[in-house]
């Protein structure tokens, strides 16, 4: 197929996003159902095109969170603005199994986005209080953040609404499947080679090293929501890496993706380097470096409002702590804000109990085998079905190229671990 120029999108914002969807799923369509050699070999008609796509928006050519949710669903209304009680997302534009189940997986992530505004707003009037910091402005963010606290779990409530509205077994085996990236298998990954830009600019870098490798860039997560990462910047969660995973991504490549925007350093000394040109790869398996990669498949726009949010000159911590004596009620309603993250971040935690972890440790149920085209032999043994792939379960990884289970309580101790106090709630442990 001959390579479409891009010329008639760069004017318009809405077409390069719609163009960037398209050509994103359709991506994931060939890489998921051809036979090809490894590196996967994207052509030329979808890779160039979506290159240069990504290069004016800011996202790297692979499928994002920001592709199957944020500008992926139409509201009720479409002249209205967004609204969970009068104007919500109703259905979405681009699917790959066009079932319920899909559908809902992206508009629930949607309802937690607008339900996460309202959470926004409250972070932007703390913030205000913040420049201030007499008695009034002391009891007002008192307020905001016990307000944030309910707002937080307005957010995993709808998170959890999931395991009502989307069948587990559809998602893990028919859905699942179509996010992986070019980094979907970890260290041993091959990634993606988007021929007519890779083919040739790295022919003569393979061939000197031995081995044929392409871009390794992860599917969509909801690691790539920007809201989260804004709460945990706010009330300074701290994900940086360890001495040890320091010196251990030093000792790796760089885990960045490569755009053309100024990187984005979150909650790390280490620096994220960004260019266009050449692939990169995953540097081992820690979580606080999941976390700075996931910052790069994130719309340019919410990047740059993290980074503002990150060097804010008065941050939130440092005023609770030093005023925790003479305001126990304020440094208790930052502990309460904390207290519903963590929350939420353990109903996370069961839906990937029952979404990933339970479907990985059976086989799929005879209604999946049909529709995945297996063969059903409904005499088979049932112990046989019912046989558990436990030891495999330990190598779980997200879409994001993670493994799930260091980093989903990687993520819930951080948050435990800025309270000012003891946290009251119980721990939720993946089984």
């Amino acid at each position: 197929m001959p390579v479409l120029a891009i010329d008639g999108l760069s004017a318009s914002l809405c077409l390069l996003r719609r163009a960037h969807v398209v050509l994103a799923f359709l991506t994931h369509f060939y890489a998921h159902t051809t036979i090809a050699p490894n590196p996967v070999e994207i052509p030329a008609c979808l890779g160039v095109p979506l290159l240069a796509v990504s290069d004016l928006l800011g996202l790297p050519p692979v499928l994002t969170y920001a592709d199957t949710v944020l500008y992926n669903f139409h509201a009720s209304a479409l002249s209205s603005a967004l609204s969970l009680a009068t104007n919500p997302p109703t259905y979405t534009l681009a699917s790959f199994t066009n079932t319920r189940s899909e559908q809902q997986f992206y508009i629930i992530s949607a309802l937690c986005e607008i339900a996460g505004s309202e959470a926004l707003r409250l972070m932007r009037r703390s913030l205000d209080e913040l420049f201030l910091a007499d008695q009034t402005a002391l009891r007002r963010l008192t307020l905001y953040l016990k307000k944030l606290a309910v707002q937080i779990d307005r957010i995993g409530d709808i998170t959890l609404s999931i395991m009502k509205e989307v069948d587990p077994e559809e998602f893990y085996h028919l859905i699942r499947p179509w996010f992986k990236g070019g980094d979907s298998e970890g260290p041993d990954s091959l990634g993606w080679l988007f021929m007519g830009a890779d083919d040739q600019a790295h022919a003569a870098e393979n061939a000197n090293r031995g081995e044929r490798k392409g871009r390794m860039f992860s599917g969509p997560s909801a690691g790539q929501s920007s809201l989260i990462h804004a709460i945990d910047i706010f009330l300074t969660v701290d994900h940086s890496p360890t001495d040890d995973e320091v010196r251990s991504v030093t000792q790796q490549p760089s885990p960045a993706l490569h755009l053309n925007h100024s990187p984005v350093v979150i909650g790390s000394t280490e620096q994220v380097s960004e260019s266009s040109s050449a692939p990169t790869r995953p540097a081992g398996n820690n979580e606080a470096s999941f976390v700075q990669r996931m910052l790069q498949y994130m719309p340019l726009p919410h990047r740059t409002f993290l980074l503002h949010l990150s060097t804010h000159p008065t941050p939130l911590r440092p005023l609770v702590i030093a005023h925790a004596q003479s305001h126990p009620h304020l440094a208790a309603a930052y502990d309460s804000a904390l207290e519903a993250l963590k929350r939420f971040r353990e109903k996370h935690m069961r839906v990937v109990s029952l979404f990933i972890v339970q479907q990985a440790r059976r086989k799929p149920s005879p209604r999946i085998r049909r529709l995945l085209g297996d063969e059903v032999n409904d005499e088979e043994d049932e112990e046989e079905t019912a046989v558990a792939k436990e030891a495999e379960t330990g190598e779980l990884r997200g879409t994001g190229g993670t493994p799930l289970f260091k980093f989903l309580k990687r993520c819930r101790d951080n948050t435990t671990k800025a309270m000012i106090g003891t946290s009251a709630g119980p721990t939720y442990e993946l089984e």
